[in-house]
């Protein structure tokens, strides 16, 4: 059997905590906008007839947010899911792969790296994700900074992409 078949890859995740955070986001400012609407309707002064039309327009718009959010959430979620970074310790490469349908897989070669940094901030540092920045260079004047968005435990993974060094 082929040997490249057991290679060992090791993955390196998006953050969790940003895909909850956007997904929360994404439920809360549409409900806030809802809800806006329906008190800003509500308020107004009219008979039983316009009151019952009231109604089927905010169930109408109920029923409108609630497709568009579903929508939103799927977006987000897909997103999140087709977008990963691969450590291949055989090869000494890493390997982002994003697209979920068709699939596009990009190859950094981690012999070239020559610097390895973190960006946290605040957030970052308390809820365990942060940006990874490899600075690659080789003959003949290449040149390249590959950035590793939102990760979660940063620090792990950097010491992963060390020991690959």
């Amino acid at each position: 059997m082929d040997q490249s078949f057991f290679r060992k890859m090791e993955p390196i995740s998006d953050s969790l905590f940003i895909l909850i955070f956007k997904l929360f986001l994404i439920l809360f400012l549409s409900s806030l906008a809802y809800t806006f609407v329906d008190i800003f309707l509500l308020k107004e002064n009219m008979g039983s007839d316009h009151f019952y039309h009231l109604n089927l327009f905010l169930l109408s718009l109920h029923i409108i947010k609630s497709i568009l959010q579903l929508f939103l959430l799927l977006l987000v979620l897909l997103h999140w899911l087709s977008h990963k970074y691969f450590i291949d310790y055989a090869d000494k490469k890493l390997i982002e792969r994003k697209g979920f349908f068709s699939t596009k897989e990009k190859l950094f070669d981690l012999k070239n790296i020559r610097e390895i940094q973190i960006n946290q901030g605040l957030f970052g540092k308390l809820f365990h994700y942060g940006d990874i920045l490899l600075s690659a260079s080789a003959s003949g004047g290449y040149q390249e900074t590959i950035c590793l968005k939102k990760i979660q435990n940063p620090r792990e993974s950097m010491e992963i992409l060390k020991s690959c060094i």
